[in-house]
């Protein structure tokens, strides 16, 4: 049995992603939203489904995986962030998906026979991580329905908000790229802060924004400026995005 989710990233380019996956996942996500089965996991219940898991701190921009590894292990995210990215020919980063707090990552790996894992994770800042072996993963998968249940729903919402950025990225116009990346991060990693402006969890660059939406940092720059005059974002500390939600749906017409 071939691990289909290793070979997720290799291109077909007559398929339109997020139309396709809309007819495919749409009424699931309704079902499980609408029968509760989405759930939000806290450290306390997955360290009391997976005893045995271990607590490990990584310090910020540490690889926790490498392309090429085999999973051994799923991972809870306690505290922190990571990004699951890739690199071109080039030597260039191209960001894949942004793992927060109390979400899993490498889940897509216990699906299927072991497979080597195609790209690589690394944590922005400290990150608490607990550590379930993929064994006990697939144990509780196989004779817990209702976690089973959870985890597909939990999972099905993670690749909707990767689809999502498919489309953000299929966009022609930089301005609009870069919107619809500040839209996932202020949907799904930033805490509100007072009105209608969040900041998020963790610090983002211009760099980083760059390798997010595929654009030069220069032209990201240009863009974050004007976006700042016109009170989209603004950078209180450096590093430290903050977004005003309004204004945003302003930009993307929301």
């Amino acid at each position: 049995m071939t691990c289909f989710l290793c070979y997720a990233s290799e291109p077909f380019a007559s398929v339109d992603y997020p139309t396709t996956a809309m007819y495919i996942f749409g009424p699931f996500l309704f079902n499980v939203w609408h029968n509760g089965y989405v759930k939000h996991f806290t450290s306390k219940d997955v360290r009391k489904l997976f005893p045995n898991a271990i607590d490990r701190l990584y310090p910020g921009g540490q690889i926790v995986i490498y392309e090429g590894d085999e999973p051994s292990h799923m991972f809870f995210v306690k505290k922190g962030a990571l990004k699951n990215y890739d690199i071109d020919d080039n030597g260039n980063e191209k960001i894949l998906h942004i793992i927060g707090e109390l979400g899993f990552f490498s889940v897509q790996y216990s699906f299927g026979e072991n497979c080597e894992i195609n790209s690589f994770y690394s944590t922005f800042t400290d990150t608490e991580l607990l550590l379930i072996t993929i064994d006990d993963f697939r144990e509780r998968m196989n004779t817990d329905v209702v976690f089973a249940n959870q985890i597909f729903a939990w999972f099905v919402g993670e690749v909707s908000f990767i689809l999502g950025r498919i489309k953000g990225l299929e966009k022609t116009e930089g301005r609009m790229k870069v919107a619809q990346a500040l839209e996932f991060l202020l949907k799904r990693h930033a805490k509100p802060k007072n009105d209608s402006w969040h900041r998020v969890k963790f610090p983002v660059s211009q760099q980083f924004l760059a390798d997010l939406v595929g654009l030069t940092r220069e032209t990201v720059s240009t863009i974050m400026k004007e976006l700042d005059e016109q009170q989209v974002v603004h950078y209180p500390r450096q590093m430290r995005l903050e977004i005003n939600e309004n204004n945003l749906n302003k930009q993307v017409g929301t």
